[in-house]
């Protein structure tokens, strides 16, 4: 049977995590690939997120940043 009160919870406290982040920039490493999805982990808050983060790292990269300062050897 499927908890959703339990992933809700989850899910809310990894928001959380990524939203409130101390560090000046998020900095992720990647902790799961799959054919359809990717997940990264920042190793700053251990919020997680998916394949969305190269919108992170374009608002980054915007801003005057550098994509390797979120992702050593980003691709995108």
């Amino acid at each position: 049977m499927i908890d959703a009160k339990k992933i809700f919870e989850e899910v809310r406290a990894n928001r959380l995590a990524w939203s409130t982040c101390s560090a000046s920039h998020h900095r992720v490493e990647q902790i799961d690939t799959t054919p359809l999805r990717s997940k990264f982990r920042c190793i700053h808050c251990g919020g997680i997120i998916g394949s969305e983060i190269q919108y992170y790292i374009q608002g980054f990269e915007a801003a005057g940043g550098k994509a390797d300062d979120v992702f050593p050897g980003w691709y995108g």
